[in-house]
């Protein structure tokens, strides 16, 4: 029998082409559109549920291994287990994702913030993050504050705890972190003034969850007023 080359329409093969492209974009959306319904789920557990956390990124992971944010929550969520291991994970992922280098490196500050022999370590990270822009470090004024307070530097903690507080004036923490730091400068009045709002925004908030949060800012504030009674009663007049 003889055989016939066949004649194959180029712009067919265009056609089929562009809806197998088609056809990819969709199932990538999907999975996209699938881990970010999953992540906001993860998201939800935090500070309730470590591990359940931990269980939803894992799943993500399954479905998209590039799903970065995913990746950081994970390593995030052994802060209560293994602090040397979130590190190593951290260079992990920087090896990984060079791109959210970034996201990684505050991911690291928060994990040595905890630690207290690796303060050095925390000083020489702290300056290089303060070198990026304001735009690369917005969302992680918190870290940096937060850094700041571990090395003692209370006035650098202050100053971006204030940076955080602009761009999220119902957080409630970061006004009893920005008291507490007052606080360890001798600035009671301004510390009263926050850990006042902080009380005054978990009381507005009516979170079921509020307790423990409404109990630490009450004590932080009752430790605060018995000092500046102190100091009032320690003037010379």
């Amino acid at each position: 029998m003889n055989r016939f080359p066949i004649k194959i329409n180029k712009s067919e093969i265009q056609k089929i082409d562009n809806l197998l492209e088609f056809c990819n974009e969709i199932i990538d959306n999907s999975t996209t559109a699938k881990c970010d319904i999953l992540y906001h789920k993860a998201h939800s557990y935090c500070g309730m549920d470590c591990n359940k956390t931990f269980e939803i990124c894992e799943e993500i992971i399954k479905l998209n291994p590039q799903y970065i944010k995913a990746h950081i929550k994970r390593t995030k969520c052994r802060k209560r287990k293994d602090s040397i291991v979130q590190l190593t994970e951290c260079e992990n992922l920087l090896t990984k994702f060079p791109n959210h280098s970034i996201e990684i490196k505050f991911l690291r500050l928060s994990i040595l913030s905890k630690i207290e022999d690796r303060k050095e370590e925390l000083r020489i990270l702290l300056n290089e993050l303060l070198k990026l822009t304001d735009l690369e470090v917005e969302n992680n004024y918190g870290e940096l504050a937060y850094g700041f307070d571990k090395l003692n530097m209370h006035d650098k903690s202050i100053e971006y705890y204030s940076k955080y507080i602009y761009k999220n004036p119902k957080e409630d923490f970061a006004y009893n972190n920005r008291g507490v730091q007052y606080e360890k400068i001798g600035q009671y009045e301004n510390a009263i003034k926050d850990l006042k709002k902080s009380i005054e925004i978990i009381e507005l908030s009516k979170r079921r969850d509020y307790e423990e949060d409404l109990n630490r800012s009450k004590r932080n504030l009752l430790r605060v007023e018995g000092k500046l009674i102190s100091q009032i009663d320690d003037l010379p007049f």
